[in-house]
């Protein structure tokens, strides 16, 4: 019992589709009415005008013997001929379907004819046939032929009613079916593919709101809670993706101190050391050539704690506080402030686009660049260009400064093999070139991996 209940519900409920068929189904039975009924007028209506043609003519015939009674063989052809006509008239359905007024008219006329007419027309009788009888024989026929018109008259005219009728009920039911198919069916579901093309293009905001107990209402309560569980996903893996970019911060920050408190100090140690050693140098007037040695080895030392620092300051950088974004705008801002210079900023990319490693490499490349406009290119302007698309993406860093260095190659050119090293790391390439402001072009370009992974 509670089986069939639920059966029943669930046909209450889901009615859509058998609301749509049985509208349609008595569409088109009023439709297979109508033409059925064309049919059959048009079938009748040849019976019909043949029944009333067939009367016609018994008055022609009726004369016709009168005048051949002196030609035995032309009016026994004649006499034939109505007596076929008599019976074919009888078998028409205007008659035999009739009201029977028709053929009790026809029995009467044809009972007159058999009795009373056709025996003197046979006989020969010509002279003892009175005109005036022969005249109430037509007049009976022709009242017989004004009542099969009107007979026909009236199916035609109930033909016409039924026609009207069906036309009338298909209209109804046309309007019903078409307003629930546009209503309930074709709008929802150009709604749902709305919905889903927002889907499609990652808007798990997206709901339907068609909220009826039907096909298509089930349709779209599923496809609206498809896209609450896609958007709660999406959302628990973001938050994943967020805690271990924190935790891989976190790591960082932690490698950071312990840098900054043994190789930090242990090259600010040499560098001391190389400084009073070429002081002593000078002051004992030694081998000029070991002066410039140890100025090259104090040079070397030097770049190498810049670049520890550097690198001390993008590990203390927590990116996933404020993105990306916020982490170039603290770049420039950064080196506009140490160098004086001004720096224009433009940053398309999503925040969430690369992974922590990613965002490292992009951050320090893009900060060693910085650093070579201030310290080397004496520029007073530069542009940071950071977009991203199907190609990939990329980082543009233009100058107003000095141009590029004659050879890149050279050993002492630290910063550009750093540079080059981490665009390896990227999977990317890091290109040279002149600046359309007259000074120098750095442009890297990679294919993202899209995913965050571990640090090692």
């Amino acid at each position: 019992m509670r089986r069939i209940s639920l059966v029943i519900i669930k046909r209450r409920r889901y009615s859509l589709t058998l609301t749509l068929t049985l509208v349609f189904g008595m569409i088109s039975l009023l439709a297979i009415a109508s033409m059925l009924s064309t049919v059959y007028l048009a079938d009748t209506a040849e019976g019909d005008a043949r029944a009333i043609n067939l009367a016609g003519s018994l008055r022609m015939q009726a004369w016709r013997a009168l005048a051949t009674a002196d030609a035995p063989a032309s009016r026994q052809r004649y006499l034939a001929g109505i007596e076929e006509s008599h019976a074919r008239l009888g078998e028409t359905r205007l008659v035999q379907d009739g009201d029977g007024d028709i053929a009790r008219r026809l029995a009467t006329i044809r009972r007159q004819w058999q009795q009373e007419l056709a025996p003197r027309l046979t006989a020969g009788e010509r002279g003892e046939l009175p005109t005036a009888r022969l005249d109430a024989h037509v007049d009976a026929l022709d009242a017989l032929v004004g009542r099969l018109e009107a007979a026909a008259e009236q199916r035609l005219r109930w033909l016409k009613w039924l026609q009207l009728t069906l036309l009338t009920l298909t209209l109804p039911l046309l309007a019903y079916g078409g307003y629930r198919l546009l209503r309930h069916v074709l709008m929802p579901l150009r709604d749902l593919l709305g919905v889903i093309e927002r889907l499609r293009q990652g808007d798990f905001a997206a709901h339907s709101g068609y909220r009826r107990q039907d096909e298509i209402g089930l349709l779209a309560t599923t496809v609206d809670d498809m896209a609450a569980h896609l958007e709660a996903a999406i959302a628990e893996r973001a938050r994943q993706r967020q805690a271990r970019r924190l935790a891989l911060m976190e790591e960082r920050a932690v490698m950071a101190r312990e840098l900054h408190d043994s190789l930090a100090q242990a090259l600010s140690y040499q560098n001391i050391q190389a400084l009073r050693l070429q002081r002593r140098l000078a002051a004992s007037d030694g081998d000029p050539h070991s002066g410039a040695i140890v100025e090259e080895l104090r040079g070397g030392i030097e770049h190498a704690y810049r670049q520890l620092r550097e690198l001390l300051t993008t590990f203390r950088t927590r990116l996933t506080e404020h993105g990306l974004r916020a982490a170039v705008e603290d770049a420039a801002e950064s080196f506009t402030q140490r160098g004086g210079i001004w720096i224009h900023q433009e940053v398309t990319l999503a925040d969430d686009v690369l992974g922590p490693d990613e965002e490292l490499h992009v951050v320090q490349i893009l900060r060693e660049a910085l650093a070579n406009v201030v310290q080397h290119a004496r520029a007073s302007r530069a542009a940071i260009h950071l977009t991203g698309d199907a190609d990939g993406v990329t980082l543009r860093v233009d100058d107003d400064g000095s141009g590029l260095p004659d050879d890149l190659t050279r050993p002492e050119h630290y910063g550009i093999i750093i540079m080059k090293e981490r665009a390896q790391g990227l999977g990317g390439r890091l290109h040279f070139a002149a600046s359309d402001w007259g000074g120098a072009r750095l442009e890297l370009h990679f294919t993202p991996h899209g995913e965050p992974h571990d640090a090692t």
